[in-house]
């Protein structure tokens, strides 16, 4: 049997003959596996290929009809399989290369009006862009466009030229500084307004509630969150909110049952971090974020965290996140086999909780089956619920507790105030603290809200006008629509809402803030529902860390920017933030 290449054919044994020019000189299975990965990845363009049949040289053992026959028969096995994610993955290439060259024209011709240093050919690139895009949208938005304050608008990308290469809530940021705190842009021909002024905010969410909606990222998140509280709007809202396993009437007796469980998963995960006297550096955002899914294992599946649910779990948010940021999301056979691991488990957990005789306080739905809370009606809507409460939980802990550690192992003076205020609680409860102890750490309580007010989990939230509606707010009136952007890390970093609004003050939540200038969860009725149980395991994780670990910045002292970047939604440290670490003796204290 031939082992190469002659006449440019490949024979290979199961009676299989890729026809082509581009393999080399190489063994046949070899070549074989290259030319498929190619053809999968539809990386060969523009080169003659064809796929074609030939039998096996052993006449005397092997049927040519049967051999060639059974040949199509598992070509075209592997042809359905694989036809339609080769031809998925092409138009994804090519649309994506087509839009980003476009954009790449688009943005580098503006950005040369802006630099040029003849004024007049940059105003008449301007006058051009503008004019052309203030013909491509409605007449409402005409007369909308003539009264607001904002960035020029430029044809055919309104303002989204800006947000390209940076975060969305830095160029927000940005706009206000700039325009003040109502802010209008425009991404293509869609009306956007910015609301800082506490006002808006107020009757935004107090009086017209009926008159917008809440536009949730679907085409990110849709794919896991399902049928969630988290998209619903309206009268289904306020079905879902209601019965939510965490808005349940008596969900603080649930963390007071788990608290046990939650600090012995922290003294753990201390005893294997294995630090020495001597500091050693770790990835704290990276080992946080392990250590808050050991937690939500417990909490949300009843079970200990393994590697491949991790490995599902990071799987499904990397591609959350991809699915946000691509023009063309396609999720690959892997991702979507992990995601069906993961509602295959929790269901199993659910069915578990509902069906054993002896029942486990140590996971939310043992605990709901416990209250009678889960039935087959709401099955499905409480497996989608305990999901997206694992996806936004998990790193919404972990984020927050890295921020906090890291501010305050930047600021010394705050550190010793904090360290200070927990042995004196340990001490206070030596048999061990309970849920309702935890109300007696205010200067714990104002650390957290001040990393919060810093490093909101959430940057931004969106709402949108319904068509035909309109409405009237203190600074601006909003045609139909327009998608309204409210931003925490904008407000919280406001110099007109907070006094030195760059630096890390604890204490001045001491007093409580101006209404609706301050909202790491959320603003109104719709404030996150899993806020109460962001609170208590973020201060429960930092008084077990800090009751046997002494960390140690590697940023300047007295710093509070932390680089931070935008991930499926939330704020997170960069680079895994590093940090020194180390036992804390009683001698050391």
């Amino acid at each position: 049997m031939p082992t190469g290449l002659k006449d440019n054919r490949l024979y290979l044994t199961g009676a299989i003959t890729i026809t082509t020019r581009m393999i080399p000189q190489r063994q046949h299975d070899h070549s074989a596996l290259c030319l498929m990965n190619m053809l999968i990845a539809g990386s060969i363009k523009n080169q003659p290929t064809s796929i074609s049949f030939k039998t096996s040289f052993h006449r005397d053992t092997i049927d040519r009809n049967k051999a060639k026959k059974q040949c199509q028969n598992n070509l075209n096995f592997v042809n359905k399989a694989k036809y339609q994610s080769i031809l998925l993955l092409q138009i994804n290439s090519l649309f994506l290369c087509l839009f980003s060259t476009f954009i790449s024209i688009i943005t580098t011709t503006m950005q040369k009006t802006h630099q040029h240093d003849d004024s007049s050919l940059n105003s008449q690139f301007n006058y051009l862009f503008n004019g052309l895009f203030k013909t491509s949208i409605p007449l409402k938005n005409k007369l909308f466009l003539k009264t607001s304050i904002g960035p020029t608008p430029y044809w055919p990308l309104g303002n989204a030229h800006n947000f390209l290469g940076q975060s969305p809530y830095m160029v927000l940021k940005q706009y206000n500084d700039s325009f003040g705190n109502t802010v209008t842009f425009w991404l293509l021909k869609k009306a956007n307004v910015l609301l800082v002024d506490p006002r808006d905010i107020q009757v935004l969410f107090e009086q017209y509630t009926p008159d917008i909606f809440k536009d949730s990222p679907k085409h990110a998140a849709g794919k896991y969150f399902r049928r969630s509280v988290f998209f619903a709007n309206g009268s289904e809202w306020e079905k879902k909110r209601q019965h939510h396993p965490l808005s349940h009437q008596n969900i603080k007796s649930f963390f007071g049952m788990a608290q046990p469980m939650l600090r012995n998963i922290c003294k753990h995960y201390i005893n294997r971090i294995n630090a020495f006297d001597e500091p050693k550096e770790i990835p704290l955002f990276d080992e946080m974020t392990r250590l808050s899914f050991e937690i939500f294992c417990q909490f949300m599946l009843g079970e200990k965290a393994t590697y491949t649910t991790f490995d599902a779990y990071l799987t499904q948010m990397q591609d959350m996140h991809r699915r946000g940021t691509s023009l063309f999301p396609i999720t690959g056979f892997s991702t979507a086999r992990k995601a069906g691991y993961w509602r295959r488990k929790v269901e199993k957990t659910i069915n578990s909780a509902r069906n054993s005789p002896q029942k486990s306080f140590f996971s939310l739905p043992g605990w709901l089956s416990d209250q009678g809370q889960i039935d087959d009606s709401g099955f499905k809507l409480l497996r989608d619920e305990i999901s997206t409460a694992f996806y936004a939980g998990t790193r919404n802990v972990a984020s927050a507790v890295s921020f906090l550690i890291q501010l305050i192992a930047a600021h010394p003076d705050k550190y010793t105030q904090l360290q200070q205020t927990i042995d004196a609680f340990m001490q206070n409860h030596p048999n061990g603290y309970q849920y309702e102890d935890l109300a007696e750490l205010e200067y714990l309580d104002c650390t957290l809200k001040e990393t919060l007010r810093l490093y909101p989990t959430v940057p931004a939230f969106f709402r949108e006008v319904l068509p035909g509606r309109q409405l009237e707010l203190p600074s601006v009136v909003l045609p139909e629509k327009t998608q309204i952007f409210i931003s925490s890390w904008v407000t919280h970093r406001n110099p007109e809402l907070w006094p030195s609004p760059e630096n890390f003050q604890p204490e001045r939540f001491f007093e409580e803030p101006q209404k609706y200038t301050y909202f790491p969860f959320g603003v109104g009725r719709q404030i996150c529902v899993g806020k109460a149980m962001t609170d208590f395991i973020v201060k429960v994780t930092v008084i077990e860390l800090l009751s046997q670990l002494k960390f140690e910045s590697l940023l300047p002292h007295n710093t509070s920017y932390i680089d931070n970047e935008y991930f499926s939604g939330i704020i997170i440290p960069s680079n895994g933030l590093a940090i020194k670490v180390r036992n804390l003796s009683s001698q050391q204290r």
